[in-house]
């Protein structure tokens, strides 16, 4: 998908504290990161709260994040949630990059879920 876009290895569950991981989401000047990942009680949830709690709004595409039971992974969105992280589907995240995340509303209304098909063609104009 992005072929221009070398991985980063790292083997902390807390990508946040890899120095390659933070030099590459700070190189790109955004504020606005979209975090998902294998479980959601460590690889999600440790970098999102210390993210936010450096300034960042982080967005979780939780039905693209996944943990060893359901309660392990409801615990850590309620945690996230609780943070200041906003949740949202996949689907809303791959609409932010069709419409190329120009439109605040779209962001806006996306966060909350309440974007409808309809309202994303009204957008693209």
């Amino acid at each position: 998908v992005f072929p221009q876009t070398k991985p980063i290895d790292r083997t902390s569950m807390n990508s946040w504290e890899d120095v390659n991981f933070r030099k590459a989401i700070e190189a790109t000047g955004r504020k606005k990161i979209v975090i998902a990942g294998l479980w959601t009680e460590g690889c999600v949830s440790f970098p999102t709260i210390q993210m936010i709690n450096e300034g960042y709004e982080i967005y979780v595409p939780t039905d693209a994040c996944g943990d060893i039971t359901t309660e392990a992974h409801e615990r850590a969105v309620q945690r996230i949630i609780q943070a200041g992280a906003v949740p949202l589907i996949v689907g809303h995240v791959s609409r932010v990059f069709l419409v190329g995340g120009d439109s605040d509303d779209f962001h806006a209304e996306a966060a909350f879920g309440q974007l409808t098909d309809a309202d994303v063609l009204a957008l693209l104009g």
